[in-house]
């Protein structure tokens, strides 16, 4: 075996822990779910951290985890809605009075008044919390913007509400009441810097003075200097005065865009840093979802010339975007509207509402709108999905961010398995996999993309049932060897139908040429001389092709599998004159020797069927079985 096969794959799986998994050892399909007994704070995946309003009736702060951003696996609450069928009564489990006070477990304090569930909530790590958001409905007696938050080192304990007290200067709109204006959808994130940034809108909300959909409001910039605490509710929920902040005034943000012809309205903003960047997505006229851009540090956000449109148009119709990051993917969450203005429909109000998600590979283009399926580890559905049902369908409003610090995605993970998910019960990183105990591959593709050889398409999804073809053949090939180090740019290139820079995976493509992996077809003239060479790579791949691209990456790779005796394929001709011979026969029995492949049992014997294209969850098959059997078998020192 090359001995700079075992750096590359190592440098090649030390590349995705940060995105992916960090392990001791190879990857297994068995580690899918990112977490074993041997797991450190600096070995947990990273993963999706999502709290939603449970439903519109239901106001219960639920946390869930995701890998491929629309399954999501409930593992703690928050604020659990003790009236989840009363409007009136919308407390907080935990809640007292002076007449019924709470003792708290650890300390001689009694809570003498109510929680409530954060309704709209939005989550942020910071200085070893987790911290929850959510805002009052107005100014109140004093005229200001009250923020409410909560926070836990453990997403299970948290302490209870602390309001933040913030000054509006130069308010846009008002309501025309004692309490200046309306308030909804706080919701925050950590800056570059370190500073926390909230968006609030403030204004007129229609719905809350009779006058449903037509509101006045416009977005406002808090940002939070400084924001640390130094007790743990597990001990003593109450103690929520030790919190240090440093706040400023709200800001008026002023986006670009004339919308003012039926009313000025812009709410739901929720913030994603990427770059130099800042993203402000936001709801416009209470049923557009756009994507703004401004520097990262929000220096200027007053000044419409600081702002650029990223996307106009993410969707209509839905509501509360919250953008993400994961594993190279834009995920876009927002919550379905049950009904809206009349000038803007694009279908017939169902009353059904609940959380989806898009998915891209940039900004300006996503996929069609997934409905999220929550679960919790008893198999219980937390996604209604029912027309006419918008007070009860969720999960709702919510936040989801990318959490990649060490000692954060310990919390999750522990978490995760404390709230009773088991190591079956695998979270895939597309959300098309499905669970028939392997018989469809998807402990392979598991396996796949977990250690970025695929990525799969950019909706999220791999597409298993999809023929693979040449140019993502390819692909795999030069991932699975580790990516070794190649200069594609001045290599040579034989295929007339490979053009540098333009066709897919055309790195991929000349290295396979440049190993001898692949050599493609010989075009001849009338005279058989041979005028150029073709890849090929739209073509589909075929099991007889894929039999020599294996056992040629073995060759390059020196490798040394144990072989057993070969299978005798019924369809696999090895013997007589070559024109009759199964094209790639010895290929196709050298695989068959590896455990690679064993075909399909047919009464008594066995066929291979190399005619046959190949489908991208058996390609999954092949390449795990080429590492585990071939490049990097159990005998190796460094295997699993």
């Amino acid at each position: 075996m090359h001995a700079s096969w075992k750096k590359r794959l190592i440098g090649a799986l030390t590349a995705l822990a940060a995105s992916v998994l960090i392990v001791a050892s190879p990857i297994t399909a068995a580690q899918a779910d990112g977490v074993d007994s041997n797991t450190t704070e600096e070995t947990y995946p990273d993963v999706m951290l999502g709290v939603f309003t449970n439903s519109e009736r239901d106001h219960t702060d639920n946390f869930y985890a995701s890998y491929d951003g629309v399954r999501f696996h409930k593992i703690s609450h928050a604020f659990r809605d003790l009236f989840p069928n009363d409007e009136t009564r919308n407390w907080a489990e935990g809640s007292g009075s002076e007449e019924h006070p709470v003792p708290m477990e650890n300390v001689p304090w009694e809570r003498k008044y109510k929680l409530w569930p954060f309704n709209c909530p939005s989550i942020i790590w910071h200085n070893g919390y987790f911290w929850m958001l959510a805002n009052e409905s107005n100014g109140g007696d004093n005229g200001k913007l009250r923020l409410v938050l909560s926070f836990s080192k453990d997403l299970v304990h948290w302490a209870d509400q602390k309001p933040i007290h913030v000054n509006v200067p130069n308010l846009k709109y008002g309501n025309g009441e004692k309490t200046r204006f309306d308030a909804v959808a706080a919701d925050w994130s950590v800056m570059p810097n370190g500073k926390i940034a909230v968006v609030v809108s403030m204004g007129k909300y229609g719905a809350w003075h009779g006058q449903a959909e037509k509101d006045t409001m416009a977005p406002y910039l808090v940002t939070f200097d400084q924001l640390s605490n130094s007790t743990d509710p597990a001990w003593n929920p109450m103690e929520n005065d030790k919190v240090y902040y440093e706040v400023s005034d709200a800001q008026l943000i002023n986006l670009p865009g004339d919308y003012n012809y039926t009313h000025n309205n812009r709410i739901d903003g929720s913030w994603y840093f990427e770059g130099d960047n800042a993203y402000l997505s936001i709801k416009r006229k209470g049923v557009t979802n756009e994507i703004f851009s401004t520097d990262k540090n929000l220096s200027d956000v007053g000044n419409v010339k600081a702002w650029k449109t990223v996307n106009s148009n993410v969707l209509t119709g839905y509501e509360a975007p919250s953008l993400t990051k994961f594993n190279g993917r834009y995920y876009m969450f927002t919550d379905e509207l049950a009904t809206w203005t009349p000038d803007d429909h694009v279908r017939k109000p169902y009353m059904r509402t609940g959380t989806h998600v898009q998915i891209g590979t940039s900004m300006t283009s996503f996929s069609g709108p997934k409905r999220v399926q929550a679960t919790d580890s008893s198999g219980k559905s937390y996604t209604v999905a029912q027309m006419n049902n918008d007070k009860g369908d969720g999960p709702r409003h919510g936040t989801v961010i990318t959490v990649t610090d060490p000692a954060a995605k310990k919390i999750i993970w522990e978490q995760y398995h404390a709230s009773g998910w088991k190591d079956s019960q695998k979270m895939f990183h597309f959300w098309d996999l499905k669970f028939t105990n392997n018989e469809s591959h998807e402990d392979d593709v598991e396996w796949l993309g977990a250690t970025g050889i695929t990525t799969g398409f950019p909706d999220g999804s791999f597409g298993g049932l999809r023929t693979i073809i040449r140019q993502d053949m390819a692909a795999f090939l030069y991932r699975l060897a580790g990516k070794p180090a190649f200069d594609a740019q001045n290599a040579p290139n034989p295929f007339s139908d490979v053009v540098k820079g333009k066709t897919p995976h055309w790195e991929s493509i000349l290295w396979l040429a440049s190993t001898g992996i692949s050599t493609g077809w010989d075009i001849t003239d009338d005279e058989g001389k041979v005028i150029r060479k073709e890849f090929r790579p739209t073509v589909n791949v075929v099991r007889q092709d894929m039999a020599a691209f294996l056992h040629r990456l073995a060759d390059y790779e020196q490798a040394d599998p144990e072989l057993s005796d070969p299978i005798d394929f019924r369809d696999v001709i090895t013997d007589g004159p070559e024109e009759q011979r199964t094209p790639h026969a010895e290929h196709i029995v050298w695989l068959s020797r590896t455990g690679v492949t064993k075909g399909w049992k047919v009464g008594d014997q066995y066929e291979y069927r190399g005619s046959s294209n190949v489908m991208r969850q058996d390609m999954a098959a092949f390449l795990h079985r080429m590492s585990d059997n071939v490049l990097y078998p159990a005998s190796d020192e460094l295997a699993r």
